[in-house]
């Protein structure tokens, strides 16, 4: 297991239009929703992250929970505002689970955050 990696990331759907939304501001200040599909992970805890810099954004916001599309499960997913990553929980919403990585062949995520300046 390892880190995500930003080959491992796509827009869904894959045209910018349609998966990337941008919420007014100066170009610099902008903050965006995405999207994504990631594909071959097993990342989501302490050490495997999901970060900012891998997803496409120079700082996150917020995220939705992440849809193992392989296991055909929701897995509840934060954003840690100290390290600037995505954090999963291994378990179920009940009883609070425990940061933790997830292995999918394919899931999808929503985030937001401001995006990486190109």
């Amino acid at each position: 297991m390892s880190a995500l990696t930003a080959s491992q990331v796509s827009l869904l759907p894959d045209s910018l239009d349609a998966g990337e939304f941008a919420f007014g501001g100066p170009v610099d200040k902008k903050v965006v929703l995405k999207r994504l599909k990631l594909t071959a992970v097993s990342v989501g805890g302490q050490t495997n992250v999901l970060s900012a810099d891998a997803l496409g954004f120079s700082q996150l916001v917020a995220c939705g929970n992440f849809f193992d599309d392989t296991n055909n499960v929701v897995v509840p997913a934060v954003v840690d505002p100290v390290t600037d990553t995505i954090v999963f929980g291994a378990g179920s919403f009940s009883g609070g689970a425990a940061a933790g990585d997830v292995s999918a062949v394919s899931g999808y995520i929503t985030v937001v955050g401001a995006p990486k300046l190109r």
